[in-house]
């Protein structure tokens, strides 16, 4: 394997998208929910290591949402435990156990 291009050390644009959705986890959740499974706040996240079950969510959301997003439809991700057992919340769009992301 070799290097097709000569790199420029900027980021990509990609991990922009995936610290989106994190704060929009957090905001959607709320704080303390999101800790629940992520450890700590969204800010303070470290890029290289996530918990395993953010992490699953995270890669959930690249595969089933960011790569085939079109901004027409409504996609949804598992809610790892403790929170896929509390009740639905239409507010936080919590349905079985699973989050609701709309366009």
């Amino acid at each position: 394997m070799e290097e097709a291009t000569v790199g420029s050390g900027d980021q990509c644009g990609g991990s922009f998208v995936e610290r989106g959705f994190l704060k929009w986890l957090e905001r959607r959740l709320g704080t303390a929910d999101f800790i629940s499974i992520a450890g700590e706040r969204s800010e303070d996240l470290p890029r290289t290591s996530l918990t395993p079950k953010l992490s699953r969510m995270v890669q959930d959301f690249v595969l089933e949402v960011k790569s085939g997003f079109s901004g027409h439809e409504i996609s949804f991700l598992r809610l790892p435990l403790p929170l896929s057992s509390i009740e639905d919340d239409e507010a936080r769009g919590i349905q079985e156990g699973e989050l609701k992301i709309t366009p």
